[in-house]
């Protein structure tokens, strides 16, 4: 059975959701660091890019969510409050990326 996991209260506010507007906001303010500093390259280092592949992993993977929940290749956004063991209704893919909440 799939444990729980407590939502992240603290000192700052965390849910530890999956929420795609999140990702977004953070490709936004890099793109809009890289407008003004075009010609200073030296904050595109390996953990940007690092960072980068990981948020498009994440996105590739959330728009596969019903067929990964199929072959066990399980995200780690699972939510007490969704059916499924914690994943959600299963769903077809449509090429989206998955999310069970509104923005935030």
């Amino acid at each position: 059975q799939f444990q729980y996991f407590q939502l992240g209260r603290g000192g700052y506010t965390s849910t530890r959701n999956y929420e795609v507007d999140s990702l977004a906001y953070v490709a936004w303010i890099a793109h809009s660091v890289w407008e003004v500093e075009k010609d200073d390259t030296s904050i595109w280092d390996a953990t940007f890019l690092e960072f980068a592949q990981k948020m498009v992993n994440q996105i590739k993977k959330e728009q596969h969510r019903g067929e990964f929940q199929a072959r066990q290749e399980l995200s780690v956004y699972r939510y007490k409050e969704l059916p499924n063991d914690g994943y959600g209704n299963k769903v077809a893919y449509t090429g989206l990326t998955w999310t069970g909440f509104t923005a935030s």
